[in-house]
This record gives structure tokens, sequence and C-alpha cells, in this order.
């Protein structure tokens, strides 16, 4: 099964500086028919000042038994081609590339 999804928020008001004006979201997922794996990838604009480029992250799930599910995360893909770090409200910084490995146990 493939879905497909896009969404667009934009701050019509006056906002502070450190929020971004708009986001534009292009996500897809994919999944088994019976569900016993599955991913996503996302993509994420928002209008920093700066070009910044995309936010880009991937996530996939396959279930080793009916209750237990393995699950990786793999956050900000594109930041690994960027020379400076995402500095959104400097002296902040986003956490920019970074993985998860989870086990999901459901009861």
């Amino acid at each position: 099964m493939l879905g497909l999804s896009a969404s667009w928020e934009m701050e019509w008001l006056d906002h502070p500086g450190f929020t971004p004006q708009y986001k534009i979201r292009l996500e897809a997922e994919v999944k088994e028919r019976l569900g016993k794996w599955g991913g996503n990838g996302y993509l994420l604009q928002q209008d920093w000042p700066g070009s910044q480029l995309p936010v880009m992250g991937i996530s996939g799930f396959y279930k080793l038994a009916g209750t237990i599910k393995l699950i990786l995360e793999i956050e900000d893909i594109l930041a690994l081609f960027q020379n400076d770090p995402r500095a959104i409200w400097y002296p902040y910084q986003e956490p920019g590339f970074y993985g998860i490995v989870k086990v999901q146990i459901s009861l």
C-alpha cells in the first residue's frame, strides 16, 4: 500500500522571528499488505533567513513478532551536505543529522 500527502502551513499575521512564516511538507508512506514491514519519508521546506536545505527524514519498521516491532528513524539527512549547522535562532541550533533505533512492544 502506498500513501502520498502534502501540506502547507503559513503564518498570515505577525509572528515571532524564531518561527518560520511557512512550512511545506511532502510525505510518502509504504506498507506491506499484512503490515509486516513498512516505511515513510518526508521532505520539509521552511522559511528561514539565509539559504537552508530542506529537512529530509526516513523511517522504517519490521515486525519481529505479533507484538514486537523494530523501528529505524534517520532525521535531517541533508544536514550532512551543509557546511554550517542549521542556525534557526542564533545561538540555538537544530539537532541536525541523527538516527534512532527502537524496539516497540505492544501489550
